[in-house]
């Protein structure tokens, strides 16, 4: 799992929805990356102009260290939203034999269409994390490199994905310039977008409707081997 933000940090608290999983036999792994608050400046500060690069090889390295232990096996998917889900798109071509399967809740494929249609308030956000902006080519350079779109050349790992109908911080058009892509690729996707809802799903039904498709969605590519 990999938590929004993407300076934030995971939720020190009982969540339903981690019992949900390992109640099927999954264990967990809630990933505080390089750049995720409460561990000091330094470290928050090392995502800087270095957002979907560190916290991606972050991810890799812990998988990599339990699969090494013995604590895991080799079957492993990655999920997360908004930031989170950028990071699940970003792992599952950068380190195609990593990850069998990923879940992307209102992720991001395309980070110059994320730029370009998201609300005011994070729009100067982006270029912190990135390091540069839009305003000039060396900039819209890294942008291309870092949206996961333009690697799905690179794409192994069936995906599903998850979008509110009225997210302005992610909007739609973000996941279905995705899904459009993986389509056209014949890669195995599945898309899911709920009216009503924004940037974190709030209805109670859509959590729970959410959690079954993606179970389903795993245990069909992880154990039954489609």
């Amino acid at each position: 799992m990999v938590h929004g933000g993407p300076t934030a940090r995971v939720p020190r608290q009982f969540i339903l929805a981690r019992q949900f999983w390992t109640n099927q036999g999954y264990a967990i792994f809630d990933v505080d990356h390089r750049g995720s608050t409460s561990y000091g400046r330094r470290y928050r500060d090392a995502l800087k102009g270095a957002w979907g690069v560190i916290d991606a090889q972050d991810v890799k390295d812990a998988v990599d260290y339990l699969i090494q232990q013995g604590t895991v096996a080799q079957k492993v998917a990655i999920k997360g939203g908004s930031a989170g889900g950028y990071a699940v798109q970003r792992a599952l071509t950068l380190f195609p034999d990593t990850f069998q399967a990923g879940a992307s809740y209102f992720g991001i494929g395309n980070l110059i269409t994320l730029t370009k249609l998201t609300h005011k308030f994070e729009s100067k956000y982006m270029d912190w994390l990135m390091g540069n902006s839009l305003s000039d080519a060396e900039g819209e350079q890294i942008f291309k490199d870092r949206s996961p779109i333009n690697h799905l050349d690179k794409l192994k790992s069936p995906m599903i994905l998850f979008q509110g109908k009225d997210d302005k911080v992610v909007t739609p058009e973000v996941s279905r310039e995705m899904v459009e892509i993986l389509n056209k690729k014949g890669i195995l996707n599945e898309y899911v977008e709920y009216e009503g809802e924004g940037h974190g799903f709030r209805k109670k039904e859509n959590n729970i409707d959410a959690l079954t498709r993606e179970a389903a969605f795993f245990r069909k590519v992880l154990w039954e081997g489609h």
